[in-house]
């Protein structure tokens, strides 16, 4: 991560946006997502990859940004903030071993748990949420987790 993050600093002059983009599939078994992303250590968890690498991800470009410094990245202007969605119609399904048929199913079935719409969330909508936290129309949004799950929490989902 920190020779991707130089080497895009170093082509085109300044990181300003990172955006960890990494999603889960339900029900998926550790061999699965060893067989596809070739995991070796035991005590991984089918998890443990997205979230390492958002850490690595962000780990580096803060590093980049703030020079080293160890300064809190808000008194250095840099904005942090999350958006955690819930089911979103994409191919991780497929990609992790289901068959179109069964990934089809599940995001039949997961969309009848969103009380608002009954739908699942389009990949456009999550794209949206980013780019306006990443915009200046959020300069003062910062430590903020922006959750949108279709009211699925609020019915115990």
């Amino acid at each position: 991560m920190e020779r991707i993050i130089k080497e895009t600093a170093d082509r085109f002059g300044e990181i300003h946006v990172l955006v960890n983009s990494a999603g889960v599939a339900p029900a998926v078994l550790i061999s699965t997502v060893r067989n596809i992303v070739n995991i070796s250590s035991a005590g991984s968890t089918a998890y443990t990859l997205p979230y390492a690498s958002i850490y690595c991800a962000s780990k580096a470009a803060c590093d980049h940004i703030t020079k080293f410094s160890a300064i809190e990245l808000a008194k250095s202007g840099i904005r942090v903030n999350a958006v955690n969605p819930s089911f979103v119609e994409t191919n991780i399904l497929v990609n992790a071993g289901f068959t179109e048929k069964e990934s089809v199913e599940m995001f039949a079935d997961e969309s009848r748990k969103h009380p608002l719409n009954e739908r699942n969330i389009k990949v456009e909508e999550v794209v949206d949420a980013i780019l306006f936290l990443a915009s200046d129309k959020a300069t003062m949004i910062t430590g903020s987790c922006l959750k949108f799950d279709g009211g699925r929490e609020l019915v115990g989902q």
